[in-house]
């Protein structure tokens, strides 16, 4: 049996070398990754958008019965919500939904919201089950651009929209707080629910909020803030 010469030279690397590339490594790791993590952040707000699309689903399936109408244009004697618009609670106005989300009523709370909890099957909807405004002016004549609902955390004028009875025109610039999907160095971001069921998930730049308020069927709408 032959026996190839060598060189006497070691062609991996040394121990040094070894820690040396982790430690690169590590650097990039921790210069990357909370960047990737807060490019990721909103779009942990899709359960927040399927709650939406839950409720617009809910919202439809109550105007198929109702002679084309939503509970805020309903009288309570027939079950609708038209009296309790002027509490300004948004928990009296998804109330009448609550028959056609019989297993899911803790759609109402948006899990980024950390001063809500869902609710439960046992007990009616309270305001601190939801995280979503209503819009009580809202008609099924022009469903794609109807809002219907949204994510709470509204700007006004550029001044948080407060809990409460709230109406904005098509002069009122509209945009979102930080508190539910927005990260600080990035643009605030929430969702909206529309008539005919999808929901919209839109950024605080460009006046994009702005633009889907302004093509409301009416000068001025009213929604309920919880």
């Amino acid at each position: 049996m032959k026996i190839l010469p060598g060189n006497g030279k070691a062609s991996g690397l040394t121990l040094i070398e070894v820690l040396a590339i982790l430690a690169i490594l590590a650097i990039l790791a921790a210069l990357l990754l909370p960047d990737l993590l807060q490019r990721r952040r909103p779009y942990r707000g899709l359960s927040c958008a399927s709650n939406l699309k839950q409720i617009g689903i809910a919202y439809i399936m109550w105007e198929e019965d109702h002679g084309g109408k939503f509970p805020a244009q309903i009288p309570s004697a027939e079950k609708g919500s038209m009296e309790m618009i002027s509490s300004g609670y948004a928990c009296l106005q998804f109330r009448p939904l609550s028959p056609y989300m019989p297993r899911n009523i803790w759609a109402f709370a948006c899990p980024a919201d950390k001063t809500k909890f869902a609710a439960t099957n046992y007990n009616p909807l309270l305001e601190e089950n939801v995280s979503y405004f209503a819009n009580v002016d809202a008609t099924t004549s022009n469903p794609v651009n109807t809002i219907l609902a949204g994510d709470r955390h509204l700007l006004a004028n550029g001044r948080p929209v407060k809990p409460g009875l709230f109406t904005f025109t098509n002069y009122t610039s509209m945009g979102w707080t930080l508190e539910l999907h927005g990260n600080q160095g990035y643009h605030p971001f929430g969702f909206i629910g529309f008539a005919d069921g999808h929901v919209q998930g839109e950024w605080d730049k460009d006046n994009a909020l702005t633009t889907l308020f302004q093509e409301q069927p009416l000068i001025s709408e009213r929604l309920t803030v919880p």
